[in-house]
């Protein structure tokens, strides 16, 4: 957008000085950047965050994690170790349409696809239950997509 408004603010510049060519040329690049531009900065993002992923998390691919609801807390287990999520650390959980997500008081989330489970539907009572007990919202956006 910067880039977009600058070329413009050249074009403006450039005719106030009678310089007809290079108003032209910097109002062409103003319109070009500015239409094209947030397509390129989509791109450009989800080829660097694509990159990000396979290069944090290659040897995760593929793993199985085994997930279980304790009376007070998230037990994980996976080829790492072990690790225990506090419920009271829980500021939500979402459910996507694909996956469960409860989102950490730390910004993290854990992503529990339902094409994975078993019961999806005793699950998704589970959350609610726990949701209701903590006091934590249980948000439903079956219709969320990538973008």
């Amino acid at each position: 957008m910067i880039v977009s408004w600058s070329m413009v603010t050249l074009g403006t510049l450039f005719y106030q000085s009678k310089y007809m060519f290079l108003t032209d040329y910097f109002l062409a690049l103003g319109i070009i950047s500015f239409l094209f531009y947030p397509a390129y900065q989509r791109w450009h993002d989800k080829k660097h965050y694509a990159k990000f992923i396979v290069d944090n998390y290659k040897y995760r691919f593929g793993q199985t994690t085994h997930v279980e609801f304790a009376e007070s807390a998230i037990e994980c287990t996976d080829i790492t170790g072990e690790s225990n999520i506090n419920l009271t650390g829980i500021e939500n959980i979402t459910e996507t349409g694909g996956y469960f997500d409860p989102k950490l008081i730390t910004g993290e989330t854990l992503i529990i696809p339902e094409s994975k489970l078993d019961a999806v539907s005793e699950l998704r009572m589970e959350l609610k239950q726990i949701c209701s007990r903590f006091k934590i919202d249980f948000i439903e956006d079956l219709q969320w997509k990538w973008k």
